[in-house]
């Protein structure tokens, strides 16, 4: 199966799971708050996790990227993506789901374009990810997940408070999660075709994660209405320690598939150099025996012309 299909069911896999937290504030409308007041400090935990105990070493163990220059590339995906959720807050911001007034039917357009872009986005983030490595892919895959889990429960309630027919909002949110494959396919196609690039580029999602973690999530936490301080703090703790057990496990399984893979490269070369060595000290002999036989061929001449020379001084005798 190529790539590109895998990546498609990818994202069509990340796109599901997300939108069930909507369609379950649809039938079990208790169930998706409980689950979005727990979800979003938890998101904001992963994000942190992600960027600072998976996509930032990983920057510095390529080894093509100083400390510096990696910092600095982490920096401006901070940057960059605050500078553009500001401009994308002119329209509408996540944080305020709960807040629609009457305003509802325009906040819920506005609400389309910047999720439409959030997605593509997130759909880059998972390409570039998965370009890569396999495993930092599926982590990224689980964090973003784990975001845009509680913002689609935010986004169907308000198109359901703008009064939204439910085929529309199902129709509606479907099409930005297809959104994701197009950034997914672009981002990893050239991530794959620059290789040497791709700690730059892992900085610049390791900035995008820090911004969306204590840019985003963490200031709509400390405005939210019902704000529970130790539901923010266990949220957060549990996303830093899910995410981290999962890094450490992908972590430990690469250490082990790449000394196996590293042992069996060592005993295959191993035994080349020994049939070569074998080889070696066979031509060797060869040599040896070829050499033997030509001082005993050379003997025997010598001997043969020292017969004749007897017989000649016999004869003048």
């Amino acid at each position: 199966m190529s790539d590109t299909i895998w990546l498609i069911l990818i994202a069509l896999g990340c796109g599901v799971i997300c939108l069930s937290g909507g369609f379950l504030l649809l039938t079990k409308s208790k169930v998706a708050r409980f689950l979005q007041a727990w979800g979003v400090p938890f998101a904001a935990g992963a994000l942190l996790a992600a960027a600072f105990l998976h996509l930032i070493p990983e920057v510095f163990h390529a080894g093509t990227v100083d400390v510096y220059t990696a910092m600095v590339f982490v920096l401006v995906g901070f940057v960059f993506f605050f500078i553009l959720g500001y401009i994308l807050a002119k329209w509408h911001k996540h944080g305020g789901h709960d807040e629609v007034d009457e305003h509802s039917a325009k906040a819920a357009k506005m609400m389309i374009i910047v999720d439409a872009i959030h997605k593509f986005v997130d759909g880059a983030v998972i390409g570039v990810a998965f370009a890569a490595d396999v495993r930092l892919g599926l982590v990224v895959a689980l964090v973003v997940v784990a975001h845009e889990l509680p913002m689609e429960i935010g986004d169907f309630a308000v198109m359901i408070k703008a009064k939204w027919p439910t085929r529309r909002i199902i129709a509606i949110q479907v099409a930005q999660v297809l959104a994701m494959i197009p950034g997914m396919l672009i981002a990893f196609h050239l991530g794959a075709n620059m290789k040497y690039e791709m700690p730059l580029f892992l900085a610049v999602v390791a900035g995008f994660f820090i911004y969306l973690a204590i840019g985003e999530i963490i200031p709509s936490m400390q405005k939210g209405r019902n704000r529970k301080v130790y539901r923010e703090v266990v949220g957060v703790l549990l996303g830093v320690a899910l995410v981290g057990t999962v890094i450490h496990l992908t972590h430990d399984y690469k250490h082990v598939h790449d000394h196996e893979h590293g042992h069996s490269h060592s005993h295959h070369g191993h035994h080349h150099d020994h049939s070569h060595e074998h080889s070696h000290s066979h031509d060797d002999c060869g040599d040896e025996d070829h050499s033997h036989d030509d001082e005993d061929e050379n003997d025997h001449e010598h001997s043969h012309e020292y017969d004749h020379s007897d017989e000649g001084d016999i004869d003048r005798h």
